[in-house]
């Protein structure tokens, strides 16, 4: 049996693979910054969930062979503030991407906010 799609349905589907093709090219981007000695910088990527954000941020990093760790912002500060010391004293003379998956999380308290602000500004 064939689909057949609406051409509303079509053009869903056409304007989600724009959208993804602009994720890949700017997690691409971002990664070829990586790896220059500039001050580090610190994106945010958000959109809907299932688009594979951070499948391919995870896969663009790894092409720069830059070391890289996801860990969760759906938990409290004091739980990233530990995941974040922990990758710092595993990687001492290394450049690394820390990805924040499910950051909106994090950063739905204004504190929250203002601490992660503090600490983006100061390292």
């Amino acid at each position: 049996m064939l689909l057949q799609l609406s051409s509303k349905q079509r053009s869903a589907i056409e304007a989600g693979k724009v959208k993804r093709n602009r994720l890949i090219r700017a997690t691409k981007q971002a990664a070829k910054q990586m790896n220059n000695d500039e001050k580090p910088l610190h994106y945010y990527i958000y959109g809907p969930s299932g688009i594979g954000k951070t499948y391919q941020t995870e896969k663009a990093i790894k092409e720069t062979g830059v070391v890289t760790h996801t860990v969760s912002g759906n938990v409290s500060m004091m739980a990233l503030g530990v995941n974040l010391a922990v990758i710092k004293y595993m990687n001492p003379n290394s450049k690394v991407v820390v990805v924040i998956d499910d950051c909106d999380e994090l950063l739905k308290d204004t504190s929250n906010i203002n601490q992660m602000k503090g600490i983006l500004d100061k390292n």
